[in-house]
């Protein structure tokens, strides 16, 4: 008999370990009608982004991409009011909204999307909300980094049908994950579980991940490290915690840094996420300097910056265009949400409640850069793959929960 070492117990005989079990779903669907009235706007910034990415057309694309932001804005609120109730929200490949929940929806949910001036689809009876994902997502990291021949993992949830896809990195030489591996694997996450089963199907694949963290007073300025050995970063939005302004910015990023190499600004050295899971840190102001609620988007001819002001802030769904500019970058890209409540880790650090996009749209220097959907805050950036084309970024409620800090809006 072959035994194996993973998560601290031998293995089973191979072909031996039975198939982890997955929480049936009982879907059902209900469309709520939307009669509040549109603002009349001009176009979003972002608008022609958006078009490219979802081929709608362009005198079509403004008002679509500011019903995104309606809906994300909402949804987010109902999620943090709501933790136990809602799952997951996005579009449909028609560019529908939906917003999946645990149960039958209540008259406040109704009422909520009522309000917004286009319909929208409940799907409840989903297996699990979006902590008990989230936290799925977590102990199948906790696994994985038990296995010594992985070297680094990524993944999350995928939208509707609802699924946990996990990709991982292996040494070179060794074999992939056995059946009984995998299944051993799994088999103890879903016993962490209140029922005993996994929430929802979960999928391991091995592949090259290369994930890199991109390190190289208004969102989306250079941040320079007071050790110029060190790569710089890029400040996110401004923020408010207490009764002091300050930068956002990522974790993984220098914690002593400077505002444009000047001093007198902002404070070196940085709050970081007392979680060490989760990519975010923040710069609180000094001398009198305070932070604004805008952010940079680019330059112009002459070379001064292009802001923007914050008017929300609020998590992307999925298949939500977003956009970010950097210090890399150096002008503004835009992306699709194609997966959240995404890890990563590797062998110097691990992060958690991360977003990805279906794109590599970053660079190097763009960490802690602002993302954003025309003037709403959606994220603090924390990495991208260039051999998998991903980019990745921490979403924007993280900030209040983790830091206790909130997005400045003007």
């Amino acid at each position: 008999m072959t035994l194996c070492l993973i998560s601290g117990a031998p293995l089973m005989a191979q072909a031996d370990v039975p198939a982890p079990k997955v929480r049936a779903a009982q879907w059902q669907e209900m469309v709520v009608d939307g009669v509040g009235r549109r603002a009349a706007a001009p176009p979003g910034p972002d608008s022609q982004a958006h078009a490219d990415l979802t081929g709608i057309p362009v005198d079509r694309a403004g008002v679509d991409l500011a019903d995104q932001v309606l809906f994300e804005d909402l949804a987010t609120q109902i999620s943090l009011a709501h933790p136990a109730m809602i799952s997951l929200y996005g579009f449909d490949d028609d560019r529908t909204p939906w917003i999946s929940t645990t149960h039958e929806p209540t008259s406040e949910l109704i009422d909520d999307l009522k309000g917004l001036p286009f319909d929208t689809v409940i799907k409840f009876g989903a297996p699990a909300a979006t902590e008990e994902l989230t936290r799925t997502v977590s102990l199948v990291a906790d696994e994985l980094e038990k296995v010594d021949r992985v070297v680094e993992s990524t993944g999350g949830v995928r939208g509707l049908p609802m699924e946990i896809v996990i990709e991982y990195e292996l040494n070179p030489g060794t074999t992939e994950l056995t059946t009984d591996e995998v299944n051993t694997l799994l088999n103890s996450v879903a016993n962490q579980s209140p029922d005993g089963l996994l929430p929802v199907p979960v999928t391991l694949r091995a592949t090259e991940i290369n994930i890199e963290p991109e390190i190289a007073v208004h969102g989306g300025s250079d941040l320079d490290p007071t050790d110029v050995t060190i790569g710089g970063c890029t400040a996110g939005f401004g923020v408010r915690g207490g009764t002091r302004d300050g930068l956002a910015s990522a974790r993984h990023c220098y914690n002593w840094m400077k505002y444009y190499d000047l001093s007198g600004y902002i404070a070196y050295n940085s709050a970081t996420a007392p979680e060490e899971m989760r990519d975010l840190q923040w710069h609180h102001t000094i001398n009198g300097n305070t932070a604004a609620a805008s952010f940079k988007t680019g330059v112009n001819s002459q070379g001064d910056a292009v802001l923007r002001t914050v008017t929300s802030w609020g998590n992307p769904a999925m298949n939500a265009t977003v956009c970010h500019y950097g210090r890399g970058s150096r002008v503004t890209r835009c992306g699709t949400v194609d997966m959240t409540s995404t890890h990563y880790y590797d062998e110097d650090q691990r992060y958690e409640g991360i977003v990805r996009t279906s794109q590599y749209v970053s660079a190097p220097g763009d960490s802690g850069v602002p993302w954003f959907t025309n003037s709403a805050a959606r994220g603090i950036h924390a990495a991208g793959n260039s051999v998998t084309g991903h980019s990745y970024f921490t979403w924007i409620s993280s900030l209040s929960s983790i830091l206790g800090v909130t997005v400045k809006v003007g």
